[in-house]
């Protein structure tokens, strides 16, 4: 069944309180005070079955004193009952409640024209004359006028085929996924225990959830919930609904506070918003002008930010943020109302378009197109804005959901759709790709330039070199993308450009330090120089020799049964061992094996050098040990 939440506004005693009984049979004025006084002090609450659905009547305080607590009873509501008494016409609050619930989004309602027993043919004319001018120019602009009496029950019938239209005509509330239920009321029942109240602005609660009470942090379990005053298994967006909590006492939790799943709101000071100063504020609203910001069943002391003037003018919708004097749990897209200080009057409202736990850096133009974007923009390109604002890192596609209130799959599907890449558990944008990709190969340039030899970079030390200008996921992401397209070759942990390692890279001075190098062991033949002679302490003719090896000019082995150090490693240019596998062929091929010592006498070398180079010969499968002698493997070289 279909439910629409209906707040009942209007000035004080103009008879909201006795048409809600009237229409449902239910008193709202349940506190001795109210009864005393015949004024609404707190929120009351009643319903009203009709053939397409049913309405949750939220009578709201009419007096000027309790505009806070009719603000939290009008947050949420999805049409408006507007009651203005025959005899006396518009009044204070009737403009205000009227500013307030467009200020909220509420773009629906009734006029209920009440207490038509006390006023004669003419007086109701001339009020319904004064009331349709005013209207015209507010969101119940056309919304239909209905003469009634709670006394005589005029226009009751026909009050509630109009509800009953209404209740056809407002859609669902689209649920959002994760549960927020700004908190109006909190009290204790006999048997029960602690029982909160509001109006389930999105998500569900089912009875077993974990919920966090905001700002307080602490946590509770939902032990029952009801909406429209049934049991229910799970509680739907836009309804009333009351929650027995277990695990928290009367003083963990009190309006003001909100219920949520844990993690999915923020606890914010600065908040960028879209803000309209109605015309009816008289006066421009000052930058850093302290103010009373309402929002949920929350009022908090705070101050305007004007991002690019001096003053907003009345009736100017502009972008701002309120620095709030402490923190509080917020929604993003959340109306909120702005009261001056003192005296206490609404002079404005708006949107929350995003939060910060501290100050923002961003300022200016740049400024006020992010939150163009985050206020007018599709969810295209919201995300691709959260995506730029995220970088160098991905954006957690999760947190985007909870904090943008956009359905997982529809975010999904735009991800997909905007080609955003699935890097680090996260996405981003190619253009983030792209842009750690140039930082990779400006680093590795740059040490080309300085060291045309070096081996390398690893994925830290290109990190190091970037500046911050890439995240390691993404730079991971960029170099796999670089080496499949031939820019960056790898080996071991190491990145370079691809082909800058080879001669047609190197510096003038390093191409000739190599040359010698490689000469030196050449002309050495198999009677190579000890590499401490070569390297002499140097840092830089040690990395060319090393570079050398690395190509294979140098074949780099070690100093039979001694320990494997670099003043016990022996050197052959690849042309000598290539020579010396020709000999060994030549002499020795058709027997197809010879003895150590017949190696040693064809080759003209001591056992120091003749053992390493056999032991090599027999791991690269030229020859094969068989006890003292060597098998040929290869006969023809």
């Amino acid at each position: 069944m279909k439910h629409v939440t209906v707040g009942v506004l209007g000035h004080v005693d103009h008879g909201k309180t006795a048409l809600v009984k009237a229409l449902t049979g239910t008193d709202t004025d349940r506190l001795k005070e109210e009864k005393e006084r015949g004024i609404s002090i707190v929120l009351g609450f009643a319903e009203l079955a009709l053939p397409s659905g049913r309405v949750a009547f939220v009578d709201v305080p009419g007096h000027e004193r309790f505009v806070r607590t009719m603000v939290s009873g009008a947050t949420g509501i999805g049409a408006v009952l507007l009651a203005v008494s025959a005899c006396e016409g518009v009044k204070p609050q009737t403009i205000e409640h009227v500013e307030i619930a467009g200020l909220l989004g509420v773009r629906r309602g009734i006029v209920a024209l009440t207490q038509c027993d006390r006023a004669s043919s003419d007086e109701r004319a001339e009020t319904i004359a004064k009331l349709k001018s005013y209207l015209s120019q507010t969101v119940l602009a056309g919304a239909p006028i209905i003469e009634t009496s709670a006394v005589t029950g005029e226009g009751l019938d026909t009050l509630r085929a109009a509800l009953d239209a209404l209740v056809r005509e407002t859609g669902e509330v689209e649920d959002e996924g994760h549960a927020y239920l700004p908190v109006d009321r909190v009290f204790t029942m006999p048997g029960a225990g602690l029982v909160v109240t509001g109006t389930l602005r999105r998500g569900g609660l089912a009875e077993g959830d974990q919920l966090e009470i905001y700002p307080r942090g602490a946590r509770a379990t939902v032990r029952q919930v009801q909406s429209h005053g049934e049991r229910v298994g799970r509680g739907l967006p836009g309804r009333r609904t009351a929650v027995n909590l277990r695990n928290v006492d009367r003083e963990g939790i009190a309006r003001g506070d909100a219920l949520a799943h844990p993690g999915t709101l923020r606890v914010a000071r600065y908040l960028d918003v879209e803000m309209t100063l109605l015309a009816s504020a008289g006066q421009p609203l000052r930058d850093r002008e302290r103010l009373r910001v309402l929002f949920g069943t929350t009022e908090v002391l705070g101050r305007i930010h004007a991002l690019d003037r001096s003053e907003i003018e009345p009736g100017e919708t502009h972008f701002g943020r309120i620095h709030l004097e402490q923190p509080a749990a917020v929604l993003v897209r959340e109306r909120f109302i702005v009261r001056s200080y003192s005296p206490m009057r609404t002079i404005g409202g708006g949107r929350l378009l995003d939060t910060h736990d501290r100050r923002p850096g961003r300022g200016g133009a740049d400024a006020l197109r992010i939150l163009e974007t985050l206020a007018h923009g599709e969810i295209e390109g919201v995300l691709r804005l959260r995506c730029e604002l995220a970088e160098p890192a991905p954006l957690d596609l999760q947190a985007f959901e909870i904090h943008e209130r956009f359905a997982p799959e529809r975010v999904r599907h735009t991800a997909s759709q905007l080609g955003l890449v699935s890097v680090g558990g996260g996405v981003v944008r190619r253009e983030a790709i792209d842009a750690a990709g140039r930082a990779a190969i400006d680093a590795l340039d740059e040490v080309r330039r300085q060291d045309s030899i070096a081996a390398g970079l690893s994925l830290d030390e290109i990190l190091g070199r970037s500046g911050g200008a890439a995240h390691p996921a993404v730079l991971a992401c960029a170099l796999e993308g670089l080496i499949a397209a031939g820019v960056v070759a790898r080996a071991d942990a190491k990145f370079r450009l691809a082909g800058r390692g080879g001669p047609e890279a190197m510096s003038d001075r390093d191409q000739l330090l190599c040359n010698e190098i490689e000469a030196a062991f050449r002309a050495a033949a198999l009677g190579p120089p000890s590499l401490p002679e070569v390297i002499r302490q140097d840092d830089h003719r040690f990395r060319i020799y090393k570079h050398l090896v690395s190509t294979g000019a140098i074949v780099a082995l070690h100093a039979a049964n001694k320990p494997r150090t670099f003043e016990n490693t022996i050197a052959f240019h690849r042309d000598a061992i290539e020579q010396a596998r020709r000999d060994l062929a030549n002499r020795f091929g058709d027997a197809g094996r010879f003895e150590t010592a017949d190696a040693k006498t064809l080759l003209g070398i001591s056992r120091k050098y003749l053992i390493p180079l056999l032991e090599h010969l027999d791991a690269q499968g030229f020859t094969r040990r068989a006890a003292e002698a060597r098998v040929l493997v290869k006969r023809e070289v």
